[in-house]
């Protein structure tokens, strides 16, 4: 996941945890450069739970990455809301959702 406003409500903060305690490989990609200060230590403050539940948090060295982006296997991906609690809540923000290969005939 790449996210330039990282703060997961509580909904959000446990899927993530339970799916990496599952064995799923979560990273979390954030910018090393901020936008937004404020943004950007409230996405740190997350980063040792999600440590402490496997979950690999990366801050991207090169500039400010504004990719919103969810990958989720070779069949799936999703893309354009920000995961933070504001977007979730007041600016009803939706994720583009894209599925690739053949559909399943089962």
């Amino acid at each position: 996941m790449e996210a330039p406003y990282f703060v997961p409500d509580p909904r959000l903060l446990f899927a993530l945890k339970m799916a990496a305690m599952q064995g799923v490989d979560v990273r979390v990609i954030i910018p090393a450069v901020p936008d937004s200060k404020h943004v950007y230590f409230a996405s740190l403050s997350y980063a040792r739970e999600l440590l402490q539940a496997g979950i690999r948090f990366y801050r991207y060295q090169k500039g400010f990455i504004h990719a919103k982006v969810i990958i989720c296997d070779d069949k799936a991906c999703s893309g354009s809301a920000k995961m933070d609690i504001r977007s979730f809540t007041d600016q009803f923000e939706i994720n583009a959702i894209f599925l690739t290969g053949k559909p399943s005939t089962a």
